[in-house]
């Protein structure tokens, strides 16, 4: 069940902070004291990330493991997400980690690892140096920005468990009254400004949020 007492601390952030792709780089950055990867492991990594090769259920070998590491390396930054065993194997395990990255990403949540996971995890390790912004949504959208934002709406009542969260809304890519009850919902549980618009605030907030409701649920 949410906390309605939490306050949240506001802090303007870029709209493509709303992925925190920006504080996961600028975190990588940070990491000075860690030993330095030697050279070679450096590039075969990188090449990995470049790899055009599908992974689903089922699939083994090194690539698998290159991804699993890479999971592994943004667990713990990102709310929801487990760290996994590096085994060159994927398996249920490594495909509902991916899932919840690519619903982390904004991305299509089939588990798959193809071109868009792998450029959402380069972003997420590495950062980008002109990353796409999200957009800004509002009553009267339609679109599939609207219909993944819907989607995470529904995420937060999923991750809250046992009928709890703000409610449910139809993911059918309108911005419409039910849409914008959720999101103002959102704000106000959350502190910020409740206008109903889907700016990086209230993106910050929903993954605040969501981080918050796995944890608890976990």
């Amino acid at each position: 069940m949410f906390n309605r007492t939490r306050i949240m601390t506001a802090v303007a952030v870029p709209a493509v902070a709303a992925l925190g792709f920006g504080a996961l780089a600028t975190a990588s950055a940070a990491s000075a004291t860690t030993p330095a990867t030697p050279a070679a492991a450096q590039t075969a990594h990188v090449a990995t990330a470049a790899s055009t090769r599908l992974l689903v259920v089922g699939d083994h070998g090194s690539d698998v493991r290159n991804w699993q590491q890479d999971i592994d390396r943004v667990a713990g930054k990102i709310g929801g997400i487990p760290h996994l065993a590096t085994d060159g194997a994927y398996g249920p395990r490594t495909a509902a980690a991916t899932r919840a990255f690519q619903r982390y990403a904004h991305l299509s949540v089939d588990g798959v690892v193809g071109p868009n996971t792998r450029s959402a995890m380069t972003t997420a390790l590495h950062g980008s140096p002109t990353p796409a912004a999200q957009p800004i949504l509002r009553r009267g959208d339609h679109g599939q920005a609207v219909r993944v934002w819907q989607t995470d709406l529904d995420n937060l009542s999923t991750a809250a468990g046992r009928g709890g969260g703000l409610g449910t809304v139809l993911v059918d890519g309108s911005f419409g009254p039910a849409t914008e009850g959720l999101t103002v919902a959102l704000q106000k549980v959350e502190h910020i400004a409740p206008d109903g618009i889907v700016g990086p605030h209230t993106r910050t907030a929903y993954l605040t949020l969501l981080a918050s409701e796995n944890k608890t649920n976990s």
